[in-house]
This record gives structure tokens, sequence and C-alpha cells, in this order.
């Protein structure tokens, strides 16, 4: 459910869950090894390392991935019919360094592909792509213990406007920064489930592109927090998250705000 000045409903699907749930997991658990990984022994904060579930839920984590997002609006304010956002977001992470700091670099790309509700006036609904945003993440991790560690690295992003149409994104080319943090910690109770926590955030202003267009100046925030089971339904890899769609606020546009409720 995502809250703003609407009621909305928003769905989420994982390309990779379906490995999550069935034989990947397993087969990774047997082999000790990551597939999609940078380096042979990927440094991470929830143990066991090899933990697949894990590594798909954590923004920080050095695994490739491409992940699928369908966000759905049935009523919108001040227009009639539906609205949907369907996002496409490959992960790339790039090895940095062996003793460095910054270990890895994670690049998380957004693309969206909009379809618009019927505004009340002349303009009908829109169908399209919306703007390129880019992640850059060079994540440090903190092992404290066998069972609790965490991440963090700074956050830079940079939003290329390539929307189709006017309508569907700002017409500006946008940068900004801002941070990351996640901790985990396994072997809970006396299942030996394991929790993530933490949250992220960037703030964007534009720095070039149409000059007719409004400035931009937004706020994007998120909460990180899955929890995992370490068995469930006699299966590996099974979880249960808030939602991963980022909160925004908008300091130009009279302070509006969108407040995503809900969870996966």
């Amino acid at each position: 459910m995502i809250l703003t000045k609407k009621l909305s409903l928003s769905g989420c699907v994982l390309l990779l869950f379906f490995g999550l749930a069935c034989g990947n997991s397993v087969a990774q658990e047997a082999s000790g090894t990551t597939p999609g990984t940078i380096t042979s022994k990927p440094p991470t904060s929830h143990p066991p390392s090899h933990n697949l579930a894990n590594q798909a839920t954590n923004p920080a984590s050095p695994l490739v991935q491409l992940q699928l997002q369908n966000v759905f609006k049935p009523d919108n304010d001040n227009s009639s019919g539906y609205a949907n956002q369907f996002i496409i977001q490959p992960v790339l992470p790039f090895h940095l360094s062996d003793t460095g700091y910054f270990k890895n670099l994670i690049t998380r790309w957004t693309l969206p592909i909009v379809n618009t509700s019927n505004p009340d006036g002349p303009l009908d609904s829109t169908s399209g792509t919306g703007d390129l945003t880019g992640l850059f993440v060079p994540a440090h991790v903190t092992k404290v213990s066998e069972d609790f560690g965490f991440e963090w690295g700074p956050v830079g992003a940079v939003v290329a406007p390539t929307a189709s149409s006017s309508r569907l994104g700002s017409g500006k080319w946008s940068m900004g920064g801002g941070a990351l943090f996640i901790a985990g910690r396994s072997n809970l109770f006396t299942h030996g489930d394991s929790l993530q926590f933490g949250a992220y955030g960037y703030n964007v202003w534009d720095v070039g592109g149409d000059t007719d267009r409004a400035g931009v100046n937004e706020l994007f925030f998120g909460p990180i927090l899955v929890y995992h089971f370490k068995e469930f339904l006699r299966q590996p890899g099974w979880y249960v998250r808030w939602t991963d769609e980022l909160m925004s606020f908008d300091w130009k546009e009279n302070g509006e705000a969108s407040l995503p409720l809900g969870g996966a």
C-alpha cells in the first residue's frame, strides 16, 4: 500500500526470488561459492556469507542481480483511472581492492516504465519510459562477531533525463549524494533465523537540462528491514521484508511527499 495523498496498492516481484525459495539456495550452501560475486570470498555483514537470500536483500552486497518491481495505483488525486509503474533495476558490482577501505563498488540502475492516469483536464493518459537513475555505493564491511556485522558507505546519485514524455520525467540532469548503513544478525532465537536492518537515502539537485523546466531538489529515503527464515515449508531462502520502494520529499513542489507502506 502506498500512502501519498491517495490510497494505492503496490506489488513487488524479484526475479531472483524463484531461486531463493527453490534449490538454488540449497546448491549454493552445498558448494560454498557465490554465483555473480566479483571476488572469490566477498565480504558480508550477514553470516553465513554464502547465503544467497541474505545477499539478494542487501543493497551493498557484491551480487549481480536483475530486480523487477511493479507499482499499481488504482486511484489517484485529481485524475480518473489507474496508473502503473514497472521498474527495471539491474545491480552491477565492481571490485575495487582486496586491501582498501572500500573493497567493492555497487552500482544500481533504475528505469521506470510508466502509464499515467487521466488527469482532470484536456490531457490523456501517457505511457513510456521515465528518467534513468544510477546509484553508486562503495561499501565498507565491519565484522563484529560470527553472528553480527554491519556495512556502510556513501551514496552517489545521478539522474539522466531519458523520459519519453515531458509528463514522465524532470527534463533535467541531476546529481547528489547520501549514505547507506545496514547491519545483520544471524542465529536468532533457536531457529537459526537472521535479521537485516538499516536505512539509506540521498538528495539530488538539477545540474543541467531543459531551462524551461522546473528545478529539481528532491530527497529519497528508505528503511531496510528483512527477516530471513532458516527454513520455511522445509525450504531455505524465504524471507519477509518492509517494502523497498523509497519515500520521497520534493523541497520545491510545496513539500509534496510520497510515503510507501507495505511489505513483500
